[in-house]
C-alpha cells in the first residue's frame, strides 16, 4: 500500500490555525491505477520532458540535482529541468479522483483531490493552534479538544484587549518608521547643501 505525505507550510492559516505536522493518505485501490501513470508514486505535479515522459515535478527535478542531464526513462539530453513542462490538467484530474484513506483519522469517503480540505478543515485527529495564537496562547490539541480549550483560554478572554494593544503597538513601528525615513532623508539634504 503507497503512502503518501501531506505538508503543510509551516504556520499556515487555514479555516484553523494548524501546527506543523506531516499528514498522510494511501490510496486506497492501488490496482485500479494505471501503471504507466505512475513515477515513483501517481502523478503529483505531473511533467514532461521534451522526449515526453512524464515523472512527479519533485522526482525529476532531485534527478537533475544529482547532475543528471537526461530523461530517466530514455536517457535522452536535456540540459536542465527548464526544458520541462507542467502536463495537461487531465492527468492530474484523473488522480484527484482517485480514493483515499485518511492515516491520521481513516476515513475512506475521500479523494485525493480532496484531501487537503479534509486535513486544512474537518479532520478530527489534526494538531491545531489555539486561535488567539497570534496572542502567544501557546496551546496546541486535538481539533475535538478546541472547544474544552478555548472555554478555559485565559488569551480567549483577553483578546479584545490584546489586539487594541498589538494594533496600537503596529501604528506606533510604523509612525516610528516614517519619522526615522523623514529624519535620514533631513540629515542628506542637510549634508548635501552645506557643500
Amino acid at each position: 500500500m503507497w503512502s503518501y505525505i501531506y505538508a503543510p507550510p509551516k504556520w499556515r492559516f487555514f479555516k484553523r490555525k494548524m501546527a506543523n505536522r506531516n499528514y498522510t493518505y494511501e490510496y486506497i485501490d492501488e490496482t485500479s491505477i494505471n501503471h504507466e501513470l505512475i513515477c515513483s508514486r501517481p502523478f503529483i505535479r505531473s511533467t514532461a520532458t521534451p522526449c515526453n515522459h512524464t515523472f512527479c515535478h519533485q522526482c525529476i527535478e532531485n534527478w537533475f540535482s544529482e547532475k543528471y542531464q537526461s530523461c530517466p526513462t530514455c536517457r535522452r539530453y536535456i540540459k536542465s529541468i527548464k526544458e520541462c513542462t507542467p502536463v495537461s490538467r487531465i492527468i492530474t484530474n484523473m488522480f484527484d479522483q482517485a480514493a483515499v484513506k485518511c492515516s491520521t483519522c481513516g476515513q475512506t469517503s475521500l479523494t485525493r483531490g480532496n484531501f487537503n480540505d479534509h486535513i486544512n478543515k474537518t479532520c478530527p485527529n489534526v494538531n491545531i493552534l489555539c486561535a488567539v495564537s497570534a496572542i502567544k496562547c501557546p496551546w496546541i490539541g486535538l481539533c475535538h479538544e478546541y472547544e474544552t480549550h478555548i472555554s478555559t483560554c485565559k488569551y480567549e478572554a483577553l483578546r479584545s484587549v490584546l489586539t487594541e494593544l498589538i494594533k496600537g503597538n503596529e501604528q506606533l513601528q510604523e509612525g516610528d518608521e516614517k519619522l526615522n525615513s523623514r529624519l535620514k532623508k533631513s540629515e542628506y539634504l542637510y549634508t548635501t547643501s552645506s557643500w
